[in-house]
């Protein structure tokens, strides 16, 4: 059977047919060794094979071999894998998961077997319509903060008529700071005055960020430019793709990839730095997306091996960070601080010493250990929204560890992750902050 299979895929001429050989062939490298099952979220809530790793790619064997099809049983734990990623660092064999999901949502949207009726319609509005042009999200925001303000968000969230992926919308949805917090960055900030000049850097500003997390990203420019940096903003620049690409709507992931490709290339920068990990990791995948695409090779190409996140440039070139003081803190009073490592920025990029040597710099900190730092907080973009009772599962154990750490304050380097954080912070009452670490620098 497996000859057949593999003469009758080989044969198949379209993109999507060579993608499923290629997922096939990847779900040969598997051993079902089963040490994913120990790192796997989705396993550890509910202690279902079929909601772990090994679980997901025997599903994908098995309907690319004809002994099951695609339905809404058999798709169902594809749907609700987080894509952290953490079990691609433990895997002793070197299994590609992250490009057999990917495969796999694609095919499963083609089909119409992405979730809910209602999820779906959730993620075409948020991702196709809202999140993946940035001058919309720029034009909602406002409306979002004046219902804030009115507090119907908050009514909204505990009407019990209301879908659980909609109440858990309206309770998860992040405060809309002020318009003069949303101000746009500067298209081009100069290297400050006796500062080394170090070169040129595009900063990838987001879509959603400019909007919910817009003072921190003021304060990552004039930080750069405080080390010499001159920073350029591009006006074209547009959302990453990757709420688009974990959705399993990969035409759109490369639409919105092209443009970048184009719009953070064409001043030439020497780094192209980035203060979310989500991102990072999208762009970061950019020849593998764009592959077989004609004339986007060597953009794609170098495009990934500028992207880099902003501590880590930081520990690249060896820069000292400046710290960040909370209100209401002593000069003389480290306060004590943990860190929650981003899925997208130590699984999918492998990066974590550098950010972690640039934090440990930061004056005025005292740094405690923080259990499962690891590990998924649950948000994974907009997983939080479509599997709300799910997502507040595996945070719950998050906030354990949080509280028997004892830190005063949290940092996470992905905008998801700090929405997540701050929600369940605020939930369970704990007197804790949670901060982006580029406050550090």
């Amino acid at each position: 059977m497996e000859s057949r299979l593999m003469t009758s895929l080989e044969t198949t001429r379209d993109d999507q047919g060579r993608d499923l050989l290629d997922r096939y062939e990847k779900t040969l490298d598997c051993v079902h060794c089963g040490l994913c099952l120990s790192v796997c979220p989705t396993y550890e809530i509910t202690r279902d094979e079929t909601q772990s790793p090994r679980g997901r790619i025997h599903l994908m064997r098995a309907v690319t071999e004809g002994r099951l099809a695609w339905d809404a049983e058999t798709a169902r734990p594809l749907n609700r894998c987080l894509g952290c990623l953490a079990c691609e660092s433990l895997c002793p064999s070197g299994v590609d998961y992250r490009h057999m999901l990917e495969t796999t949502r694609e095919e499963l949207h083609g089909k119409g077997l992405d979730g809910s009726v209602l999820g779906r319609a959730l993620r075409n509005v948020l991702i196709t319509h809202l999140v993946s042009r940035p001058g919309r999200v720029r034009a909602v925001a406002p409306v979002l903060r004046g219902l804030q303000r009115l507090r119907l968000d908050r009514l909204a969230a505990k009407l019990p008529l209301l879908p659980s992926p909609l109440r858990a919308l309206a309770d998860g949805a992040p405060m809309i700071p002020p318009r003069r917090v949303r101000r746009p960055l500067p298209r081009r900030t100069p290297p400050s005055p006796g500062a080394p000049h170090r070169g040129r850097v595009v900063y990838f500003s987001g879509c959603v960020m400019p909007q919910l997390f817009g003072e921190l990203q003021h304060h990552a420019v004039e930080a750069l430019a405080a080390q010499g940096f001159e920073v350029l903003v591009p006006k074209n620049q547009t959302c990453c793709g990757a709420l688009a690409a974990h959705q399993g709507n990969m035409g759109l992931a490369k639409e919105l990839l092209e443009t970048n490709v184009e719009a953070l290339l064409a001043d030439a920068p020497d780094w192209i730095v980035l203060d979310a990990a989500g991102c990072g990791a999208a762009l970061s995948e950019a020849p593998h997306l764009l592959e077989g695409r004609p004339g986007r090779a060597a953009g794609a190409r170098a495009l990934s091996e500028k992207v880099v996140d902003i501590l880590d440039l930081f520990h690249r070139l060896d820069l000292s960070p400046r710290g960040f003081r909370p209100e209401g803190a002593l000069p003389s009073t480290p306060f004590l601080a943990a860190y929650d490592a981003p899925c997208h920025l130590l699984h999918a990029q492998g990066v974590d010493a550098g950010p972690r040597a640039v934090m440990a710099r930061a004056p005025g900190v005292a740094w405690v250990p923080l259990e499962g730092a690891e590990n998924c907080c649950g948000a994974a973009g907009i997983h939080g929204f479509l599997f709300p009772e799910q997502s507040r599962a595996i945070l719950e154990k998050k906030l354990d560890q949080l509280e028997r750490s004892g830190a005063q304050i949290l940092f996470s380097g992905n905008p998801g992750c700090l929405m997540q954080w701050r929600q369940g912070v605020r939930r369970r009452g704990l007197d804790v902050r949670v901060e982006h670490p580029a406050w550090l620098l």
